[in-house]
C-alpha cells in the first residue's frame, strides 16, 4: 500500500501536471465566493508539499525564507490573539506565495498564456451572473451588481483586470484576437453595472500606457477614438452614467 503511493510522490512530473491542473482550476473559480477560493488554494498549497519538486521550490528564490517566516509569525499572533479570520487569510497568503514561487518554476509560455485565457473566461461568467442579477434587481434605483464579491468595487477591480489581459492579448496579438475584443466588452458592461467609477480611469490608464509600452500606435489610435466616442457619449447622453449626474 506504501509503496504505490510512494511511487505517485516520488513521479515529479506527475506532480507538475496536477500542480497545473489546480492552478487552471484556481484561476477558473477566482470570482467565486471568498470561502471557496480560499479552500481550494490551501488545499493545494498542502497537496503539493507532498512532491519533492514542490518543497525545494519554496526556498529557491531570494528573500522567500525571510517572507514566510514572517508570515508564519503573522499567523501565530492573529490565532494566539483569537483573530480567525486573520489567521485563516494570512495562511490563504501564505499557500498564495508558496504556489506563486512554485508556479514560476514551472511556468512556460504557452501555460502562461492558457492561465491567462482561464481567467479571463472566470471572469466572463462572473459577468453573465452579475448582468443577471442587474435584470432581477432592475427596480431599485442605482443598483450595483456585485455578482459573488461583497462589495461592486472588488467585482469592478476584477474585471478590470480581465479588461486588461484582454488588452495585452489584443496588443501582443493573439489567435483568434476578435474573441478577446467580444470578451473585453461583454466585461466593460459588467464593470458599467458594477458602477465603479474609478476602475474607468484605471483600466483606460493601464491600456493606454500598455499600448504605448508595447508601441502598438495603431491599436492606440483606435483605442484613443474609442475613448473620445465614449467621452462624447457620456456628454450628450442624459442619465446615461447616473453616479455623474
Amino acid at each position: 500500500m506504501i509503496k504505490p503511493i510512494k511511487a505517485v510522490i516520488d513521479n515529479n512530473e506527475l506532480g507538475q501536471k496536477l500542480l497545473k491542473t489546480a492552478l487552471l482550476l484556481i484561476a477558473l473559480v477566482l470570482y467565486l465566493p471568498y470561502a471557496y477560493v480560499s479552500s481550494l488554494i490551501i488545499a493545494t498549497a498542502i497537496f503539493g508539499l507532498c512532491w519533492q519538486f514542490f518543497r525545494k521550490s519554496l526556498l529557491k528564490y531570494k528573500g522567500s525564507a525571510l517572507a514566510f517566516v514572517f508570515l508564519t509569525v503573522t499567523a501565530l499572533v492573529a490565532l494566539f490573539n483569537g483573530n480567525f479570520l486573520g489567521f485563516r487569510r494570512t495562511c490563504v497568503f501564505v499557500a498564495m506565495l508558496g504556489i506563486s514561487a512554485v508556479a514560476r518554476s514551472i511556468m512556460t509560455r504557452p501555460f502562461f498564456e492558457k492561465l491567462l485565457d482561464t481567467v479571463v473566461i472566470g471572469g466572463l461568467m462572473a459577468t453573465i451572473h452579475s448582468v443577471i442579477e442587474f435584470i432581477v434587481n432592475r427596480n431599485m434605483p442605482n443598483y450595483r451588481s456585485q455578482a459573488f464579491f461583497t462589495n461592486p468595487n472588488f467585482f469592478g477591480t476584477a474585471l478590470t483586470f480581465c479588461i486588461l489581459i484582454c488588452a495585452f492579448k489584443a496588443a501582443t496579438n493573439a489567435k483568434r484576437v476578435w474573441l478577446y475584443y467580444c470578451a473585453a466588452v461583454i466585461l466593460a458592461l459588467g464593470l458599467y453595472i458594477s458602477g465603479s467609477m474609478s476602475l474607468w480611469l484605471v483600466a483606460l490608464i493601464g491600456i493606454l500606457l500598455m499600448l504605448i509600452f508595447l508601441k502598438n500606435y495603431k491599436l492606440l489610435a483606435i483605442f484613443c477614438l474609442i475613448v473620445a466616442i465614449g467621452i462624447a457619449a457620456i456628454l450628450l447622453i442624459p442619465n446615461m452614467i447616473h453616479r455623474l449626474d
